[in-house]
């Protein structure tokens, strides 16, 4: 095979991975374009990744330690920076370091994965709700209350916070997207 036939190979492999994901769309031997982002997919997604989160904070919760804390409180300080810089993708790229923390702390590959495959379809939908400083205000409040739930290694709570965190933003996005749809 020809370099120039693996490369095409690879750029076809790596499109339809992008396909399966939902991140691309395509007619055979015509085009390729970025699909368009859902306003239902949140709808969709979030309860799945809460009740998957809920699952990581149980299998994180008792061994975190000072160090992940210190690692989830400057996610969050970068986040509240980002939101004051009016930089969206440097926010919704901190709530994601936050949240990685217990994920990886959980120590089950199997549940990162799926949690990793199920945000790549929201991250282009969280970069809207990031662009208003307001909305992403509360995702900073509520993540330092997540923060001290685990610092008090209280499961319970710690499991309704992160609910909550993704409750209330999937209700802020909703709020977000009617109002744009309004205008």
């Amino acid at each position: 095979a020809t370099k120039e036939g693996r490369y095409l190979y690879r750029l076809e492999e790596a499109l339809r991975r992008l396909e399966d994901k939902g991140l691309v769309e395509s007619a055979a031997n015509r085009w390729t374009r970025v699909s368009e982002v859902s306003i239902d997919e949140p709808e969709k997604i979030y309860p799945i990744i809460w009740t998957l989160e809920e699952l990581a904070v149980t299998q994180a919760i008792e061994q975190m330690t000072g160090k992940d804390f210190t690692v989830m409180e400057q996610a969050n300080n970068k986040l509240r920076k980002a939101l004051a810089a009016e930089n969206p993708v440097e926010a919704s790229i901190a709530d994601i370091e936050f949240h990685e923390v217990f994920i990886k702390k959980s120590e089950n590959p199997h549940l990162a994965s799926i949690l990793h495959d199920l945000k790549i379809s929201y991250r282009r939908v969280e970069v809207t709700y990031f662009e208003k400083d307001t909305s992403g205000k509360y995702s900073f409040d509520e993540h330092c209350g997540i923060l001290e739930a685990f610092k008090k290694g209280d499961l319970q709570l710690s499991q309704a916070m992160i609910r909550l965190n993704w409750q209330n933003s999937l209700l802020r996005l909703q709020q977000l997207i009617s109002k744009k749809i309004k205008a």
